[in-house]
């Protein structure tokens, strides 16, 4: 089977919702901590948004180049300070091709946010992000 080289407009605007999701999540964690009602509102909103894309065109595959995500190789869209943020925090922790496949539970969509905020040293410890993902119980996510 070979992988989709092209992607749909729609497809695109549907990828970038989600990534803007994970940014603001990131985003609203750093300034009122995660268990703040404005920091999980924007956990559970990137929940929805990534819920919505599954439901329309099935695994979301992405990758970082520099500060701009993409999928299938097109960009997502514009870089806001807060998606360039959450580009430079998942390269610290060696995650640049994060795949979330369909099926992804709220809880797991939680947890994966509260894992942006790992240290790097951390990350290192436990050899590397796919290792603590799946020990995390992420294993939809790779």
């Amino acid at each position: 089977m070979s992988e989709q080289t092209s992607v749909s407009a729609a497809q695109l605007k549907d990828a970038y919702a989600v990534v803007r999701g994970f940014a603001f999540a990131l985003a609203n964690g750093r300034v009122y901590g995660l268990d703040h009602k404005v920091a999980q509102q924007s956990a559970a909103d990137a929940g929805h948004a990534l819920k919505a894309f599954h439901e329309r065109y099935g695994d979301l595959a992405l990758s970082i180049v520099g500060t701009e995500f993409q999928s299938a190789g097109a960009s997502l869209g514009p870089t806001l300070s807060t998606i360039a943020e959450l580009a430079k925090c998942l390269a610290n922790l060696n995650a640049q091709t994060l795949t979330f496949q369909n099926g992804i539970t709220d809880e797991q969509v939680q947890t994966f946010v509260k894992m942006l905020f790992l240290r790097e040293d951390e990350v290192k410890t436990a050899d590397g992000f796919a290792r603590l993902l799946n020990a995390s119980g992420l294993s939809c996510i790779h």
